[in-house]
């Protein structure tokens, strides 16, 4: 028997062991991770009365969905502590990125007519929410659990703006609607200081000093009054005693 072709025989044989060797030495080993969807029993959500639940399980390189013509649609990723949520447009742009993380909260609900976004710092101290319903808006923001600065359009009544003190107090209010509309201005004790008003055709003007207690009143029909707790120093046109 001719010895080179004994020596190919040979070699042949102990590549392929080799080669079957190795995918089976492969195989035993950590596997990638893929996506998966597992019907699991309800972990106690107390939405979920009966049944089993369909969980999706997002390797870490995340899961990627394209259209058919290769476009991407979604992308939904982990990084680090981070979970990742991205939205494309129809010519593969992300256009809508969501961010869950350790480091503050977004709740978007709906409920009955209306649709409420709020989010919160991670030590819960500041929030800033929005809220739009059949009835009007509203966007209110806080800090150190204290009111910061709310605005609210009314359909009924009209529109507002408040402005707080870093005590949480009103500092300043600014409202029109139904024909009538005001401007006042307070302390840090919440006492009026100054207020600007008109109802209809005839507008006002009022100072206070809260610690002498006087006023000061001005009105579009032509009055001024000056007064001190319950005394009236002055008035154009006089008072009539």
């Amino acid at each position: 028997m001719d010895k080179n072709l004994v020596y190919s025989g040979m070699k042949m044989l102990v590549l392929g062991s080799c080669a079957f060797m190795g995918g089976y030495v492969a195989n035993l080993g950590p596997r990638p991770a893929h996506a998966q969807i597992r019907t699991l029993p309800p972990q106690g959500n107390p939405r979920i009365q009966q049944g089993v639940t369909d969980t999706f399980i997002v390797p870490n390189s995340g899961v990627r969905f394209v259209s058919v013509d290769g476009k991407p649609v979604m992308v939904v990723a982990t990084r680090g502590n981070d979970s990742i949520l991205a939205l494309f447009d129809s010519g593969g742009q992300p256009t809508i990125t969501l961010t869950a993380g350790s480091n503050g909260t977004v709740n978007i609900s709906t409920s009955g007519s209306g649709a409420q976004i709020s989010a919160v710092s991670a030590s819960r101290s500041n929030q800033v929410g929005l809220l739009a319903n059949d009835q009007g808006t509203q966007l209110a923001m806080s800090r150190s659990g204290h009111n910061g600065v709310l605005v609210k359009d009314d359909v009924a009544n009209g529109s507002r703006l408040t402005l707080a003190s870093r005590a949480g107090k009103t500092a300043l209010d600014v409202f029109f609607g139904n024909n009538r509309g005001s401007l006042s201005m307070y302390d840090d004790n919440g006492q009026s200081l100054a207020a600007i008003g008109y109802q209809g055709t005839s507008g006002s003007l009022e100072l206070k000093d809260s610690k002498k207690k006087s006023t000061s009143q001005v009105t579009g029909e032509g009055k001024v009054t000056l007064t001190e707790g319950e005394k009236t120093l002055w008035s154009a046109p006089p008072v009539d005693k």
